[in-house]
């Protein structure tokens, strides 16, 4: 081939792929979306934020952006509140609980939905199977069954003398399902302890109100099951995660003087005598890991449920000592952060 010849081949191949590497440009120049069902200035929000920019998503590449799906009207539903989540196109939605998962799963079946701190998502439905979830939902999860048949038995070893517990769960997130109170129970039977469960439902959603229940049900110790939302009356602009929960956890214990023992590590600084569970923070950095993946290109589908998480102990002894509770010594040995 002449010089000059080839010198018009290669240029009208550069011209000719010109305008896809224009459009490559133009696509790479817009940020990625990432839509957290939350607060802006709740503690997840800058968990999520910060491991984003630790694996090369920063403020300069991606948006993360808070969207809350708690109605602002009685006449406004959580589905009217997702639709406007999709309208900003978000290339994956990140959620936190039982009752956003449902919410985002019936609103798309093509975005990405990536969940943190969720209990069971192949029991529940919300994914195939943990090694292969299908559809476009996957996250980091808990097995969250052995870790309060764990607490149960903790309960147990902190009042030996306990008979009764109320277990109180969110019928809004479905209330514990049907495997898990056969296991409950029939673990409690082993432990000679009877089991009163509540669901929100049946004190007019507002939790933070529930001595009574606890009266009426004659328990010695109080247990939580899976996430719980805000009380109907909780207002929007406050965060509820831990802090809203954990104040609601302290004023029944203090009303009731009896134990609560929890899954959510944070309410333990806060009030509650125990927890054993995950740092809920950490969960949020294993589902941005996920984000991650997804965002290089990842299918949801294809990215098993990461069930890595790491239970910790914590106990509030100075809560304890104010209703009356001596913490044993075998148990404080065990703990990973004890609360004087």
């Amino acid at each position: 081939m002449k010089p000059g010849r080839r010198a018009f081949v290669v240029a009208l191949g550069a011209m000719c792929a010109a305008p896809n590497a224009l459009s490559q440009g133009q696509a790479a120049s817009r940020k990625r979306r990432i839509a957290h069902i939350g607060l802006p200035n709740d503690a997840f929000f800058d968990a999520i934020r910060n491991r984003l920019a630790e694996r090369g998503f920063n403020a300069d590449v991606a948006e993360l952006r808070a969207f809350t799906l708690r109605p602002r009207s009685p006449t406004e539903t959580p589905e009217d509140r997702i639709a406007e989540v999709l309208a900003w196109q978000p290339d994956v939605i990140m959620v936190g609980n039982m009752t956003s998962v449902r919410v985002a799963k019936s609103a798309t079946s093509t975005t990405p939905v990536v969940f943190a701190n969720l209990q069971d998502p192949d029991t529940s439905g919300v994914v195939a199977t943990l090694a292969k979830p299908g559809g476009n939902i996957t996250g980091a999860a808990v097995r969250y069954n052995d870790l309060f048949l764990k607490r149960l038995e903790l309960v147990r070893e902190l009042s030996p003398k306990v008979r009764r517990v109320l277990v109180i769960s969110d019928s809004r997130n479905g209330g514990i399902p049907a495997a898990s109170q056969r296991e409950m129970r029939e673990a409690a039977q082993q432990l000679g302890i009877g089991v009163t469960e509540v669901l929100t439902s049946d004190v007019n959603d507002d939790w933070c109100a529930w001595a009574p229940a606890v009266a009426e049900a004659r328990a010695d110790a109080i247990l939580t099951w899976g996430n719980m939302n805000p009380p109907a009356a909780f207002p929007a602009s406050t965060p509820w995660g831990s802090r809203g929960y954990g104040e609601c956890l302290k004023r029944l214990q203090q009303e009731s003087r009896i134990p609560v023992f929890d899954d959510s590590l944070d309410t333990v600084a806060l009030g509650a005598v125990l927890a054993l569970g995950e740092d809920q923070h950490e969960s949020y950095r294993r589902a941005t890991d996920i984000v991650v993946r997804i965002l290089r290109g990842a299918r949801p589908a294809e990215i098993p449920v990461d069930l890595s998480m790491r239970a910790q102990l914590f106990i509030n002894r100075r809560a304890a000592r104010e209703i009356g509770l001596q913490v044993p010594q075998t148990l404080l040995l065990r703990a990973d952060r004890i609360v004087d």
